[in-house]
């Protein structure tokens, strides 16, 4: 499999998560990373709006932001490396 064509799947897995993270956050109502836990009941926040949530959601909401961290600046590297490289033979 040519180097190339790794960083951009890697690239467009890593976009597609991001994507799918801001959908279901506008979905949702917000993200956990934003959000609080008071007194048994979850929170997510988007802006100033707060939205009552499940545990599950909450739970699934922090895991999906954590998730970003990691592939948004990997993301961010395979498109470097895929523009520094370019068409280089030597990742055939």
């Amino acid at each position: 499999m040519k180097a190339r064509f790794l960083f951009f799947v890697v690239f467009a897995v890593c976009m597609a998560n991001f994507v799918a993270f801001v959908l279901v956050a506008i979905a949702i109502g917000g993200d956990a990373i934003n959000g609080y836990e008071a007194h048994g009941r979850y929170f997510l926040r988007m802006n100033r709006r707060v939205t009552e949530v499940s545990e599950s959601v909450f739970t699934y909401s922090k895991w999906h932001a954590t998730s970003v961290w990691i592939t948004h600046p990997l993301g961010m590297a395979a498109a470097a490396l895929t523009w520094l490289w370019g068409n280089r033979r030597n990742l055939d």
